[in-house]
């Protein structure tokens, strides 16, 4: 049982930070009852499952199930882009370049540089 209400905590976190974003700075009321409403069940169902789980990894998963539901969210909804960026070179290999412009070059810690390609 403390597992599920974990889980569910960890959804609710997600929840109230897209209800922070809406909120624009707690201005706008709805979004901001919503947000209030999901951070106070999100902190009580972690307060409960720790309990009897230990703090690291409640707090670890809890924080992670929030982060990437959060993350898949935006993403879904266009309010955050999605991008991967792979280095060209001249063999198969390639290098996954950090998240920069298209086109800019990256200079690597072995003296290499490259544009990076957008997939």
């Amino acid at each position: 049982m403390d597992w599920l209400v974990l889980i569910l905590s960890g959804c609710m976190e997600a929840f109230w930070a897209v209800a922070l974003d809406k909120s624009e700075g707690l201005t706008v009321p709805g979004p901001t009852v919503l947000f209030v409403a999901g951070l106070a069940a999100s902190m009580l169902g972690l307060a409960y499952a720790t309990k009897t789980l230990p703090i690291g990894s409640s707090y670890a998963i809890w924080v992670s199930i929030g982060a990437a539901i959060t993350v898949v969210y935006s993403m879904a909804t266009g309010a955050e882009s999605f991008s991967i960026y792979v280095k060209r070179q001249s063999s198969r290999s390639s290098r996954i370049c950090h998240h920069m412009p298209y086109g800019r070059e990256q200079t690597y810690n072995d003296g290499d540089s490259g544009a990076c390609d957008f997939i």
